[in-house]
């Protein structure tokens, strides 16, 4: 139990708290990355480390993107009535193993793929902001019963519900967090 990151709480705690307790740590995490990119200079933060890498601004405004991704699916989905299948359980685990691999992956979903024109680290925040804002209030929302719902869904994980959607994000941060480092150490 020990190397499990300390997202993975679903089992740990209640379901509502535990989706409070994922999203007060997708929001910190946020704060920390906007707080770095504006603390660093420019050509640092767009600088790409090879053609057709990602530069620090690249990876937010990637992160970014998943949400905004996240958000229009659960906005789709709200009324799908969509339960969470063990298929679903079983590919979520070996995406799991794969985002902890480090291995590089290919971004399945274009939408969540960076702009070749990066926007600037103020426009990411506040489209970030907004998008937080809005799935926090849609998931703030849902009765108890609904929240074993899956208004998620990820092409290679499958169907997620709210609590598995924002651990996903957590551990997706997971995964380019060597990537972050590198680019800011720079």
């Amino acid at each position: 139990m020990r190397d499990l990151p300390s997202h993975w709480i679903v089992t740990l705690c209640g379901m509502a708290q535990s989706i409070e307790t994922l999203f007060d740590q997708m929001e910190t995490r946020k704060a920390a990355m906007l707080a770095t990119l504006a603390a660093l200079p420019s050509e640092v933060a767009s600088r790409r480390p090879f053609a057709g890498g990602w530069s620090a601004v690249d990876l937010a405004n990637h992160l970014m993107l998943v949400e905004v991704y996240a958000l229009q699916q659960f906005q789709e989905k709200r009324q799908a009535r969509i339960r969470r299948t063990l298929l679903d359980r079983l590919r979520f685990a070996v995406v799991r193993q794969v985002l902890r691999s480090r291995l590089r992956v290919k971004v399945p979903v274009q939408a969540v793929d960076p702009e070749p024109e990066a926007p600037t680290v103020a426009a990411i925040a506040e489209r970030w902001r907004q998008t937080r804002t809005e799935l926090h209030a849609l998931v703030a929302g849902l009765a108890p019963d609904e929240r074993d719902y899956c208004f998620f869904h990820h092409p290679y994980a499958g169907h997620f519900t709210c609590a598995d959607g924002f651990a996903f994000v957590l551990l997706h941060w997971d995964h380019h967090e060597p990537q972050w480092a590198a680019l800011i150490d720079a």
